[in-house]
């Protein structure tokens, strides 16, 4: 059964990842750093990701969303992409056990261990499996290249990462050091200068040109 709600759930994320609020919410989520002889990206996917896919897709019923929320809601997962790249343009793909081996991932300076593969649910794995091609079709050779690495979502009952809530964490893929700042922006409504009536992104305070402090869009 789970089987049909794994394409159900791919075609919604293949379908709404071009939708404008998936977009602020991947260009938010992603990080990148490139020399001329090799790039590194790393992709944080939070639930809420999967979540917003969701939504925006009618062909899936509540039951069913729930359903595949269920299946990932215990892992933090991190997409990430380690190649060389040649003179003409060439990729040279990092392969999984060897980025699993070199990635790392801090909350407050306290490292958070990686879930072996074999503990990752049969469902979740799947997913995972079918998603990857998938990303080579949606992202080309980039795409190709992509491992899902996955985390806890939780430790002691409390959740590491709410997108939502302010916070801070960092993710090393081959000593590329990538940062994060919480809350996201994409995921909470505008804030509005009442003076000038500029909008910005949902996580800013105060107007960055004049200092006025903001408030939430109604």
């Amino acid at each position: 059964m789970i089987k049909p709600i794994v394409c159900l759930l791919v075609l919604a994320v293949c379908s709404q990842i071009h939708a404008t609020d998936i977009t602020k919410l991947v260009q938010e989520t992603q990080k990148i750093a490139q020399t001329p002889g090799n790039m590194s990206l790393v992709w944080w996917i939070p639930l809420e990701f999967w979540e917003e896919s969701l939504d925006q897709d009618p062909r899936m019923t509540e039951e069913q969303k729930a359903d595949f929320i269920e299946i990932l809601e215990e892992y933090t997962v991190f997409a990430v992409v380690e190649s060389e790249i040649g003179t003409f343009g060439s990729f040279k793909h990092k392969p999984k056990s060897e980025i699993r081996d070199n990635v790392k991932f801090e909350i407050d300076g306290d490292e958070i261990e990686q879930i072996p593969y074999i503990a990752v649910n049969q469902d979740a794995s799947n997913f995972f499996i079918t998603m990857k091609p998938l990303m080579g079709q949606m992202m080309g050779e980039m795409g190709k290249g992509m491992e899902f690495i996955v985390f806890p979502n939780e430790i002691g009952g409390e959740r590491l990462l709410d997108p939502r809530s302010e916070g801070a964490f960092t993710f090393t893929s081959f000593g590329n050091e990538f940062k994060w700042r919480l809350p996201l922006g994409s995921l909470m409504p505008p804030m509005i200068d009442q003076s000038t009536g500029e909008e910005f992104p949902g996580n800013y305070s105060f107007n960055p040109y004049n200092g006025n402090e903001l408030v939430r869009k109604e």
